[in-house]
């Protein structure tokens, strides 16, 4: 665009001395103002210590951080010292292996293996009901899914067996998957931490089940959208765990700026999870598509399903944003519109 306007700036001749008609005053009002578009775009700010080429965030992006770390609006002021050195931290914690061991607990080694385990064709539901029995936390998981609002039928479910008929394999996937990333979202840690893992993890379970649905109705395993939805959000749980480790006095400066430079960071931190998580081939895929060119700018399908169930779960999470998701939903195949509705539904009964 700006490229275009410096070439019509520069196209159009320059008015005559004296007089010219209404032509020539037209003229002018266009090289005017295209020189005027064009000083703007010079003026933009940049982000803060930004790696690449960053996209600006949408609205709703900034009011879900807002949301996300308890801050009524975000600051109009130019980041200070101790964001600075957040967003540096950052890019040193992407840059060394060794200091990404700590950049999440332990799941790396476990995940893998489940979703092995889970993904064999072979393996029916007699032996993965006696698989899950052997762990307490994931038999309540499994039960607690099977009476949720979107596999729910009639009575309540009480018995495991009868809970994993009703969620099928892929239900059972995605309990698996959440139950043992779950720990990730531990609201154990500093402010932000503390202050943000509970809406972390509603956020999370909205947008994985809206990436399930989309994911089908484009033919991809839906167990990829889902787990895509799971580990894009744990990153931002290891986000806010460095900018906690970041001394400081006084309260945090978040601006746009410093979101945008935030979201860049935490979609190179997806690249970097979900290669040393090696969960599938799909899913780094995916994440190297959005490390390099952002969320909302991603070129696969897959990062456009993605980058749709975040939006989509945002406006249910984030207060007074709900009836954006009109014009998003109206385009959308009808089972995204049905897992929108119901988990619009189970959420006003849970607020209820």
């Amino acid at each position: 665009m700006k490229a275009l306007l410096l070439r019509l700036f520069a196209a159009s001749p320059a008015p005559p001395a004296k007089g010219g008609g209404r032509i020539a005053r037209a003229i002018e009002v266009v090289r005017q103002t295209a020189w005027q578009v064009t000083q703007s775009m010079e003026e933009l700010p940049t982000t803060p210590g930004a790696p690449g080429t960053e996209s600006e965030p949408s609205e709703i992006g900034v009011a879900f951080f807002s949301w996300l770390v308890a801050i009524p609006e975000l600051a109009q002021a130019e980041p200070g010292g101790r964001e600075t050195r957040a967003l540096q931290r950052l890019d040193r914690v992407a840059a060394d292996p060794a200091a990404q061991q700590s950049l999440l607990p332990r799941a790396a080694a476990v995940v893998p293996q489940l979703m092995g385990r889970l993904r064999d064709a072979s393996v029916s539901l007699t032996e993965l009901s006696q698989y899950v029995s052997r762990d307490m936390t994931l038999v309540a998981e499994v039960i607690r899914t099977a009476n949720s609002a979107y596999y729910r039928r009639g009575e309540a479910v009480v018995e495991l067996d009868h809970a994993i008929r009703s969620i099928g394999i892929l239900g059972l996937q995605g309990t698996v998957a959440r139950t043992v990333l779950k720990p990730v979202f531990d609201g154990r840690g500093g402010e932000l931490v503390t202050r943000s893992a509970r809406r972390l993890w509603e956020h999370t379970e909205r947008k994985a089940e809206l990436c399930t649905v989309l994911a089908r109705c484009e033919n991809i395993d839906p167990l990829e959208g889902y787990l895509a939805g799971l580990v894009h959000n744990a990153v931002w749980s290891a986000v806010l765990r460095a900018l906690d480790g970041v001394d400081g006095e006084g309260t945090w400066v978040f601006s746009a700026p410093i979101v945008r430079a935030l979201e860049a960071r935490r979609d190179r931190l997806f690249e970097i999870i979900a290669k040393r998580w090696q969960l599938s081939d799909g899913l780094t895929e995916l994440a190297i598509d959005v490390a390099q060119r952002g969320l909302a700018s991603a070129a696969s399908v897959q990062g456009r399903l993605l980058y749709t169930g975040d939006r989509l779960a945002s406006m249910l999470c984030v207060p007074g944003r709900l009836g954006e998701a009109e014009a998003w939903l109206a385009n959308q195949p009808k089972p995204v519109r049905e897992c929108f509705e119901s988990l619009r539904r189970a959420q006003d009964a849970a607020a209820a």
